[in-house]
């Protein structure tokens, strides 16, 4: 009949009006999604925009720092600027080194033995090697550049006394620790044919622990 025609018409209409609203909803989800990922890329963009203007700081104030120490450079030893810059970019070099050094050598420790050598047919005295590398490494009142220098003048004399041990095999650690490392007084005892006896060392280390 007419009456359950039009009946039927509305209840079709309802259900089209129920479909439309389902997809209006899904679309509106969508579009809000879009909006967050769209939002999300431009936080990423601008965070990238921050990082790009403090890296471009950082390389600012580096390449201030290397012209800086590059005239203290030509000023204390005489240098070139070509030179100058050389040495620092191979200082750098040398302090990442020695930090990744630093890293490996988290369980071992640097002692310092103080004895006599001869150099050349001169004598070498330890503890005066030690003593002036104390006094140039607690200096503040020399620049960077040239508290490197100067400790790049000793080092090789420096080297001749330092050496590593594995720290767990010392019970006891002879010597005081003065600049990062152990300097023993009375290393000569630790010196047999022109070397350094560790046996002796680590033996010496287990009495006092005793």
């Amino acid at each position: 009949t007419l009456h359950n025609e039009r009946e039927q018409l509305n209840a079709d209409e309802r259900e089209r009006r129920r479909e439309f609203a389902a997809i209006e909803n899904k679309l509106s989800k969508r579009e809000d999604l879009l909006e967050d990922k769209l939002q999300e890329v431009a936080d990423k963009e601008l965070e990238l925009d921050r990082m790009k203007d403090q890296l471009i700081e950082k390389e600012d104030f580096l390449a201030e720092i290397v012209q800086k120490q590059t005239v203290e450079l030509e000023r204390i030893a005489g240098m070139s600027a070509e030179d100058a810059k050389k040495m620092l970019l191979e200082q750098l070099k040398s302090d990442l080194a020695q930090e990744k050094m630093q890293l490996i050598k988290t369980n071992s420790i640097d002692i310092f033995i103080n004895y006599t050598i001869k150099i050349d047919g001169q004598e070498v005295n330890g503890k005066d090697i030690f003593r002036k590398y104390v006094e140039i490494y607690e200096d503040r009142n020399i620049s960077y550049s040239e508290r490197k220098v100067k400790l790049s003048q000793i080092a090789e004399k420096l080297n001749l006394f330092v050496y590593s041990l594995p720290i767990n095999s010392i019970q006891q650690i002879e010597g005081e620790k003065i600049c990062g490392m152990y300097y023993v007084e009375e290393g000569k005892k630790y010196i047999k044919d022109g070397r350094f006896n560790r046996g002796k060392y680590i033996e010496e280390g287990e009495g006092l622990f005793l």
